[in-house]
């Protein structure tokens, strides 16, 4: 289904377009052979009803139609389907097959929202089998799939590529995935600093995040059912990681959050000893109040919902801000949240030293009479760490990766 038209047919008008498209794909190329993607911003400029008519008026196969047709067929390609122009035009792939035969008008199936290179994937490939060997393999190409703040259902084609940069490698850190410092381009996360602007550096890349990559299928699922939880009872307790968005691919989901800087152990054992005063007293105060609100905030999440969590050590208590920063609980790998049923012996309290807050791997037998845990060789009460904080400062290696890749 390839047009028969090569690109010396078409009008230098048109050439020129296909060079503007490609030139502007600064990360990437239409060969499929490097993940990157066009930013909206080209995509909204170089798909014009304007633009997309030229095409039509010198495409073989549309010879037939006319002229008012379309005009009607520009406009409405530039609205529902100029991701998929932009892959026709450029790879001289024939437009006629998006348009239905009675009537000459356009297939509904095929618009940007239907194809796979969108975050919805109804439309079966196996019908267009010419679809899947042309069009498919150079989706990354043109559109990379738009995050929404506070959405976690965002389902990722395998072939899909994502708007992220990584900085250095993954740090092998947290019992289920890896975790990676990314940023993430303006034009698919929009992120506001304090003064509510966009928080992007002049190339369009947020701050650095973290980014987890949960492989296992509980933990994922415990996650996402407590920061969804968190999302809907409106909660975002100053003492309580951020989680700003997630995607699913290949059955692994990612978590986008903020970054910390270092957690508690690191911090008391890295840092000087803190100063006896009053300030420091109160800081020490606020904080450590703080963790505890946050975590009766979890237990209180709704009038029918309860959730709890487990897993609390110095590793998954993370700092944020360098003079006096806040103390952040992070990972819900065990947490939960459950159906809130109380009965008339139910008012009871935990007792000092209750197990259940304590890390999994602090188990029964493991534990000593003064609470410490015998295989914690860091004498910091944890074996495992979440991640979502970063490392020592590594050096940007000016890939702008895909997820799918092995980070490390």
């Amino acid at each position: 289904m390839t047009s028969q038209l090569s690109s010396t047919d078409y009008p230098s008008s048109v050439v020129r377009l296909r060079d503007e498209i490609i030139e502007a794909t600064i990360f990437c190329d239409f060969s499929g052979s490097e993940a990157g993607h066009v930013s909206g911003k080209t995509i909204r400029s170089v798909a014009t009803e304007h633009n997309i008519l030229q095409a039509l008026n010198h495409e073989g196969s549309l010879a037939g139609l006319a002229d008012e047709v379309k005009r009607l067929a520009a406009k409405r390609l530039s609205i529902s389907s100029p991701k998929l122009f932009l892959i026709c035009l450029v790879l001289s792939i024939d437009l006629s097959f998006i348009w239905k035969r009675r009537g000459h008008e356009i297939d509904s199936r095929f618009t940007d929202d239907n194809l796979p290179f969108s975050s919805k994937t109804d439309i079966e490939l196996h019908e267009r089998s010419f679809f899947k060997s042309l069009i498919l393999p150079y989706q990354p190409s043109v559109l990379c799939p738009a995050f929404v703040n506070g959405d976690f259902d965002l389902i990722v084609n395998n072939a899909a590529s994502i708007p992220i940069k990584r900085h250095g490698t993954h740090f092998p850190r947290g019992e289920n995935g890896k975790v990676y410092e990314v940023s993430v381009h303006k034009d698919y996360l929009s992120l506001l600093d304090a003064a509510g602007n966009i928080d992007a550096d002049d190339e369009g890349w947020s701050r650095k995040l973290a980014m987890k990559e949960i492989s296992d299928d509980d933990a994922a699922t415990r996650e996402i059912k407590l920061v969804k939880a968190l999302n809907a009872a409106s909660m975002k307790p100053a003492h309580l990681l951020t989680s700003h968005t997630g995607f699913t691919m290949k059955s692994t989901m990612y978590l986008i959050s903020e970054l910390g800087d270092r957690d508690l152990n690191e911090m008391f054992s890295k840092t000087d000893p803190p100063e006896k005063n009053d300030a420091a007293r109160k800081w020490y105060q606020d904080q450590f109040l703080g963790l505890a609100e946050a975590v009766k905030h979890i237990h209180d999440i709704n009038p029918s919902m309860a959730g709890y969590i487990h897993d609390i050590k110095p590793a998954n208590v993370v700092a944020f801000g360098k003079d006096r920063p806040t103390l952040k609980l992070i990972d819900w790998g065990c947490a939960n949240v459950n159906p809130y049923i109380a009965g008339k012996s139910s008012n009871k309290t935990g007792k000092h030293g209750d197990t259940c807050y304590m890390p999994p791997e602090a188990t029964e037998k493991d534990i000593r009479r003064d609470g410490s845990v015998e295989k914690d060789d860091k004498g910091d009460g944890s074996t495992k760490d979440d991640g979502t904080k970063g490392d020592p400062v590594k050096e940007d290696d000016g890939k702008h990766d895909s997820v799918e890749e092995d980070g490390g």
